[in-house]
């Protein structure tokens, strides 16, 4: 998927924005959800210490409320006398009982257990607590609490506070007060709630339940001994405890009455106490939408007035050059001081590099049309002096076969001589005249080697301008060698810089790699000139060892000839003496047939160098034709290299 600018910008911003965001939205919420757990645990706890409290206080007042009546010396005197007393026991305990409406009865027995008095008449002198804890602890002379139990007329829980009745030290009976357990979780446990569900709840000290809001059936009945959180509960007597009860996790603080033994726990589930947590986390995550909204509106606001505006006006730019007429003089004109500023800097600065490569390769294309353009006239003037050196070649051979010829016919006729030696006397006119025409023929001869000594030398000195040709060409192809490493590596430092560009300079890319593959194939076409060049110097030397070689025995030939014309000479000057000398003019002739036939062997020496010359001279034609070929080739490539190169506008 292609995006755009905006998009690579805004997508990683408002990531790590909403990243952020919900990391400091997380913390926010597990601070809260800690912090309100903690706040609510510290009210729990505050709330079952002063319920606690409150329920001590309480019990207290009542237990001193109730000592003190037993102290009452009516009290006292009702059980010592009877009667009319009783009554009136009776009449204060109902006034206490209407005025302060703290306890569901108040009564008082004799020693026996026996109700005498009480604040409800129908209680009197039918209710008998003699088995009762309390009844015997007060006999005994303390002030007693009971424990919760379930009342003798009616099964309701209650709860007994017995104080003794003395006279002196003698206990004469019990004055008690019952208190409702409904009655009493109803004021002092029942309304308080801990949140919308959490409630309060009291135990003993074995853990059997005394107020239980949510069931009050449930009182004197349900034991959470029996429970892991409330055994829990009654080890630590005080503090906090987190549990699950019924499916849900509960959190309980607790406080213990010492003086009771109870032990009041307000409890409250887990989720309601985090729910507001969850509350502040729902508007931290709108007010982080909202935050998060508006942060990527003011990004891409920014980014689109000083971001993308600026790269649209340098793509704007690219554009123009890369898809206009390839005009490298246009330059970009951001105002801006920042990052984008310096990049349109440094593109102008890429483009004016840009413009003196292309006019380096330009002038570089030229040089080698020009050095291509010579090195074909090279190839053809080498090609001419090839045919003239063939031609020269022949003519050589062709003198070298005549003289061939005539050294024939001379040793034809020195053969003759020999078998008319006997003769000599008797044929000195015709041997004049064969001497006379010996001599006309040495002076040919010699003529013919003096031309063939010249041939020779010209054809040298053709070799020689062959060789120093060769060795021009050579020179022009290292300069095309040295050329075409040049436009290799603007071709790579073109190459470089459009990589640099990016996707920008993926045109210039393509013509850089253009410009390189022409440059190698100039590089290979110049080698394998340079190799052909290297291979007509060597047989051009060869060449000119041979003709040197040839000349040689030439020059022999030519001393030879002379030899012959002077020893002729001389039996001319001794015709006279032929008689006198046939001995020595025989011996003379044999030898001069000898060297004869030694300069017809030499001759076609000459005549076998002479056709190895016609070879190396066809071998250095064909050479100056493929030389004439790769010259062409390379003009065509300096053509187009300055095509590709017009192009551009610099």
């Amino acid at each position: 998927m292609k995006l755009n600018l905006t998009s690579k910008l805004l997508l990683p911003l408002a990531g790590l924005t909403i990243l952020g965001l919900a990391v400091a939205i997380f913390t926010a919420y597990i601070n809260a959800r800690h912090g309100l757990e903690s706040a609510t645990v510290a009210q729990m706890e505050k709330v079952s210490e002063l319920v606690t409290s409150s329920v001590s206080d309480w019990m207290r007042r009542n237990t001193i409320a109730v000592e003190t009546l037993s102290r009452q010396e009516i009290m006292g005197q009702a059980l010592e006398t009877g009667g009319q007393r009783l009554e009136d026991v009776s009449r204060e305990l109902k006034h206490y009982f209407d005025t302060y409406k703290v306890f569901s009865g108040l009564r008082l027995t004799n020693s026996k257990g026996l109700v005498v008095a009480s604040s409800h008449a129908s209680k009197i002198n039918k209710s008998n607590v003699g088995k009762r804890d309390y009844f015997q602890a007060a006999m005994r002379g303390e002030v007693y609490i009971s424990k919760p139990l379930l009342g003798l007329t009616d099964g309701r829980p209650i709860l007994v506070i017995a104080s003794p009745v003395k006279s002196g030290n003698q206990v004469l009976g019990v004055l008690y007060c019952t208190i409702n357990l409904d009655d009493f979780t109803k004021t002092k446990v029942d309304t308080i709630k801990i949140g919308k569900s959490g409630y309060l709840y009291m135990m003993d000290k074995q853990g059997v339940l005394l107020a239980y809001p949510p069931d009050t059936s449930q009182i004197l009945k349900l034991d959470l001994s029996k429970l892991e959180f409330g055994k829990e509960i009654l080890e630590k007597k005080k503090g906090v405890h987190i549990y699950d009860y019924e499916g849900e996790t509960q959190i309980a603080a607790f406080s213990h009455a010492t003086d009771l033994g109870w032990t009041v726990v307000a409890v409250a589930p887990r989720s309601e106490v985090l729910a507001q947590a969850s509350t502040i986390r729902n508007n931290l995550v709108m007010i982080g939408f909202v935050i998060t909204t508006l942060l990527c509106g003011g990004i891409v606001l920014l980014v689109s007035l000083f971001v993308i505006k600026p790269v649209k006006m340098v793509v704007a730019g690219l554009k123009d050059v890369a898809q206009g007429e390839g005009d490298l003089t246009k330059e970009l004109v951001i105002s801006t001081q920042d990052e984008l500023g310096e990049l349109a800097q440094w593109f102008n600065v890429f483009l004016g590099n840009l413009r003196q490569i292309v006019g380096d390769i330009a002038v570089n294309s030229d040089h080698v049309g020009k050095s291509s353009g010579s090195l074909l006239d090279i190839s053809k003037d080498l090609a001419a002096s090839a045919g003239n050196s063939s031609a020269r070649a022949n003519a050589v051979a062709a003198a070298s076969a005549q003289m061939s010829n005539n050294m024939n016919a001379i040793s034809e006729k020195m053969s003759g001589t020999m078998e008319n030696t006997t003769m000599v006397a008797a044929a000195t006119e015709e041997m004049t005249a064969t001497i006379n025409e010996i001599a006309e023929n040495s002076e040919k001869a010699r003529g013919i080697s003096v031309d063939a000594v010249r041939q020779a030398s010209t054809a040298t000195g053709k070799m020689a301008e062959l060789m120093k040709a060769a060795q021009l060409i050579g020179q022009v192809t290292e300069t095309i060698t040295d050329i075409s490493d040049q436009t290799n590596l603007l071709a790579l430092n073109a190459t470089i810089e459009a990589a640099r560009a990016g996707d920008s300079g993926k045109g210039f890319a393509v013509v850089a790699g253009e410009i390189k593959d022409l440059a190698n194939q100039t590089a290979e076409a110049t080698a394998d000139i340079k190799e052909k060049i290297t291979g007509i110097q060597e047989t051009t030397r060869q060449t000119t060892d041979e003709i040197s070689s040839i000349s040689g025995i030439i020059d022999n030939i030519n001393d030879i000839v002379s030899t012959i014309a002077a020893a002729i000479q001389e039996q001319s000057a001794a015709t006279g003496e032929i008689s006198h000398n046939v001995n020595q003019s025989s011996q003379g002739i044999e030898e001069v047939t000898q060297r004869i036939v030694r300069g017809v062997g030499a001759i076609e020496e000459i005549n076998q160098e002479i056709a190895i010359v016609n070879t190396s001279s066809d071998t250095i034609s064909g050479d100056s034709r493929k030389v004439a070929e790769n010259a062409q080739e390379l003009q065509s490539l300096a053509t187009r290299l300055h095509q590709i190169v017009g192009k551009f506008l610099y």
